[in-house]
């Protein structure tokens, strides 16, 4: 599997740095688009602080997209081992990088007091992180892809995404001893939680946007392309991390520009076209999806606000971000297309 390219993100490393860094006082949406680097970013950010100061840090990570969680004992295995250290690989900026990244410990001795739910895992986690703390050392939590827990409840009528963020708050806002990131695409799974839990001066929004296309332009152009390809490329595909990965793994196989470039859009028409024309999920609500999408034939993206009656809309918008056929910037209200491939996609498809 290919690594994602990181060019020149110097701006959002800095500031990203300077987060995991700060005093804990809130809760960090870290959003974007679906694979524009969000974490890609973090590992960066966290392999060049721990590089720079080994003991000042401490990172508990966890990657919800390689997890099946269905109910507690699950939700335990996520959260704590027997061991001090969980060794994972992760894909680093440019390399593959080893990163010890630490989930909670629990002496062997206790653990299964812990399955049986003689003791509150929250209680278990806060006294590490004290000890964490005591150390000298500031302690960073970090959570990829937090939505996949949303139907997930650790009693009846108790869902643990709202007990997680009740305990964020107390970790961030209330003791300050931990800043707790959350990584997530679906933003409107960060403004059901922001309405649910009161997160109302107690959580911020991060952006990570995609590639500039500047900078890739030139990055392809020093990479063997001709001006007309590295053109070509932003037009249609724009600065996707991934898709520019698979493209320079492409050329160098001996497949050409076009070809790669015409590739992707033909994906993205199929992808278009299934949920307009076959998905059983649009049956009922094909319509609604047409006219959703039909909005982007000549223009780029949409103030939700600007729409007529917006809440009609507001069902098959969640439902086309939940497909990646759309994104939803929470911040400026701005409705587009997920990519650029799926931009021209509905433009040949409705147009």
């Amino acid at each position: 599997m290919r690594i994602p390219l990181f060019i020149n993100r110097q701006k959002e490393l800095d500031d990203l740095k300077k987060l995991f860094q700060s005093s804990p006082n809130s809760i960090v949406f870290v959003y974007g688009p679906k694979s524009c680097g969000k974490t890609t970013l973090m590992l960066k950010a966290y392999e060049e602080l721990s590089e720079t100061h080994p003991q000042k840090f401490t990172f508990y990570w966890f990657d919800l997209r390689t997890k099946f969680i269905s109910g507690y004992d699950s939700i335990i295995d996520l959260f704590f081992s027997t061991t001090d250290i969980k060794e994972r690989t992760a894909k680093g900026a440019q390399e593959r990088i080893a990163v010890d990244l630490k989930v909670f410990h629990v002496e062997k001795t206790r653990w299964e007091e812990l399955k049986a739910r003689r003791l509150d895992p929250f209680d278990l986690m806060m006294d590490e992180i004290r000890r964490d703390v005591e150390k000298g050392r500031r302690v960073n939590i970090v959570f990829d892809e937090l939505q996949r827990l949303r139907d997930v409840y650790v009693a009846e009528n108790r869902n643990l995404i709202d007990e997680l963020f009740d305990f964020f708050i107390a970790l961030s806002k209330v003791y300050h001893l931990a800043n707790v990131f959350v990584a997530t695409s679906d933003t409107f799974f960060i403004e059901e939680i922001w309405t649910r839990s009161r997160l109302e001066g107690s959580a911020h929004y991060f952006k990570v946007e995609w590639l500039d296309e500047s900078e890739v332009r030139n990055f392809l152009i020093e990479n063997g392309l001709s001006e007309g390809e590295a053109d070509l490329v932003i037009e249609k595909i724009g600065g996707h991390p991934w898709a520019l990965s698979e493209l320079l793994g492409h050329i160098k196989g001996g497949k050409k520009v076009q070809e790669f470039v015409q590739q992707m859009l033909e994906l993205a028409k199929a992808k278009v076209r299934t949920l307009l024309l076959f998905s059983d999920e649009t049956a009922e609500n094909r319509e609604d999806v047409k006219r959703v999408l039909s909005l982007f034939v000549d223009r780029d993206s949409v103030e939700i606000g600007s729409l007529d009656e917006p809440s009609l809309y507001t069902p098959t918008i969640k439902f086309l971000c939940s497909k990646e056929l759309l994104f939803y910037d929470p911040l400026d209200g701005k409705l587009m297309p997920s990519t650029k491939p799926i931009l021209h996609a509905i433009r040949e498809v409705l147009g």
